[in-house]
């Protein structure tokens, strides 16, 4: 089996949208530092960095509106 790298994503929200654009979930550990939560598990690649770096930079101009 290929050893891929995995991304952990820590935010529900930002989970669920990258499900919808049509990424899978591989699997999901409580939050160690704040066990309530959960994190999320995706597959890294090429697709995965570029909606990553959309959403950021998104996040980024509603900080700066004011929104």
């Amino acid at each position: 089996m290929e050893n891929q790298a995995i991304v952990p994503v820590y935010s529900k929200k930002l989970a669920l949208l990258l499900r919808q654009k049509g990424f899978t979930i591989l699997y999901t550990e409580p939050n160690h530092r704040w066990p309530q939560y959960d994190v999320y598990f995706f597959r890294d690649n090429a697709a995965l960095q570029s909606e990553l770096e959309r959403y950021i930079t998104h996040r980024q101009e509603e900080k700066e509106d004011g929104i």
